[in-house]
């Protein structure tokens, strides 16, 4: 997934990246691979109910049926 953090202009995808500039806020990053520089949908899974904080790029994204906002 991409990151952005306030006072950037342009989002790290690079997991590397992230971690170094979070190091010490992350006890974990997965480096799923390399990504493109595009919104991502971010999706709080946290209770019974997932719900989607931010909405990506993709307009048809295939987890709609699952969730509610």
């Amino acid at each position: 997934s991409t990151l952005i953090l306030p006072g950037d202009e342009l989002p790290m995808n690079e997991a590397y990246e992230i971690r170094e500039r979070l190091e010490h806020e992350l006890d974990l990053v997965i480096d799923g691979g390399h990504c493109r520089i595009e919104p991502t949908t971010v999706v709080d899974i946290t209770n019974d109910s997932p719900r989607i904080i931010r909405q990506g790029g993709q307009i048809d994204h295939p987890l709609d049926e699952y969730l509610q906002e």
